[in-house]
């Protein structure tokens, strides 16, 4: 009721704007900020800051008016607060012209918020596709696999990751990590934190989100990073950002000289190690990695001190490198294997704690 607001909206010619009515009044309270307050006797007072029910977000005024403040959503946690912009670019889509039909039903499958709106982490299909002629024609830029797509109108928040290269509508952003975290650690920490977004959504009909808003939501970001970092045994630590991208071999060159590790995550290699890079298509890496395992690489001349590994005494080493369908075929078997060990040592893991459970329920009843 515009009585109760004590101001009316106008777009009379020549009287265009906010009316004060009268009913109520602007004061300064003694943080100086603008607060309302009712002159009417019959109703509660509202004390509330003016920035809070109207929105100042658009160029032009939408007539939005909320009557009750935003609630603001406060992240604690141990790790610092990061703007999500600062850890992402922000990628912007669009839609081809739909009355011309070379556009469109080609091979670049086309994203609407419809597509993904799921509970699922990965989207692979969408409804539509448009061609490359169609891609080149719209504001639509090419998402990657694994980058993620946020639905910015309407359903705020939706959430879901590429498993190919896709392009997508312009009520959508796709966010791509800048290096310093993972796009998959991105993924999981906003949707944790996604009311943070949603409550800053604006618009009198719809709610949305613009490029500034990833200024203000802010996600906690490990100090450490979250990146393995590599020494001649293992993992040693984490850190922010990577050198190799996984899956990969690592090699130990001092200390556990000759020892090997499997990685299957982007990881950060320590100058104690070597890791290995494929420059041909004639072996599968993990085939490499058990064929390694089944030869003696440590060094030959350990001599004094800390042993170190020569990359050279590597290189004069030779393997059996049958073709690659038998390759493939040799580590599936060894993968079957390796998941039953895991399946017995978690059950071996924990025997222990069954045993003393069934001595206590024997005992106590």
């Amino acid at each position: 009721m515009k009585e109760f607001l004590g101001y009316e909206w106008s777009s009379r010619k020549g009287n265009e704007g906010i009316k004060y009515l009268g009913a109520q009044e602007v004061k300064t309270n003694d943080d100086d900020e603008d607060v309302i307050v009712s002159q009417n006797k019959n109703i509660s007072q509202i004390k509330t800051p003016l920035f809070n029910p109207l929105d100042f977000s658009r160029v032009t005024f939408d007539k939005a008016f909320k009557t009750t403040a935003e609630k603001k959503v406060e992240i604690k946690s141990k790790y610092p607060l990061r703007a999500v912009s600062t850890l992402v670019d922000i990628i912007s889509g669009g839609t081809p012209d739909t009355n011309n039909p070379s556009y469109w039903n080609g091979d670049i499958s086309w994203l609407s918020v419809a597509d993904f709106s799921s509970e699922l982490r990965f989207v692979s299909e969408a409804e539509k596709s448009i061609t490359k002629k169609g891609l080149e024609n719209c504001n639509s830029q090419l998402l990657k696999q694994n980058d993620i797509i946020i639905s910015a109108r309407g359903t705020v928040g939706a959430m879901a990751q590429l498993t190919k290269p896709m392009a997508f509508n312009q009520s959508c952003y796709g966010l791509r990590s800048k290096g310093e975290v993972s796009n998959d650690f991105i993924f999981y920490v906003l949707k944790h934190f996604i009311q943070q977004l949603q409550s800053q959504a604006t618009g009198s009909k719809f709610g949305s989100i613009v490029r500034k808003t990833f200024d203000s939501v802010k996600i906690p970001v490990p100090k450490e990073g979250i990146y393995p970092v590599m020494g001649s045994n293992g993992r040693v630590g984490f850190h922010n950002k990577y050198i190799v991208e996984g899956p990969c071999i690592i090699v130990g060159r001092k200390g556990s000289a000759g020892a090997l590790t499997w990685e299957n995550e982007n990881c950060y290699p320590i100058d104690t190690t070597f890791y290995i890079k494929l420059i041909s298509n004639e072996i599968d890496l993990k085939f490499l990695f058990g064929s390694l395992k089944r030869i003696d690489i440590t060094p030959q001349n350990k001599g004094m001190g800390v042993p170190g590994l020569n990359r050279n005494e590597i290189y004069q080493k030779k393997i059996p490198v049958p073709p690659m369908p038998e390759q493939q075929r040799i580590v599936r078997e060894i993968e079957q294997y390796e998941a039953d060990i895991a399946k017995l040592q978690a059950v071996m893991d924990g025997a222990a704690e069954r045993k003393k459970q069934i001595l206590e329920n024997a005992l106590n009843g």
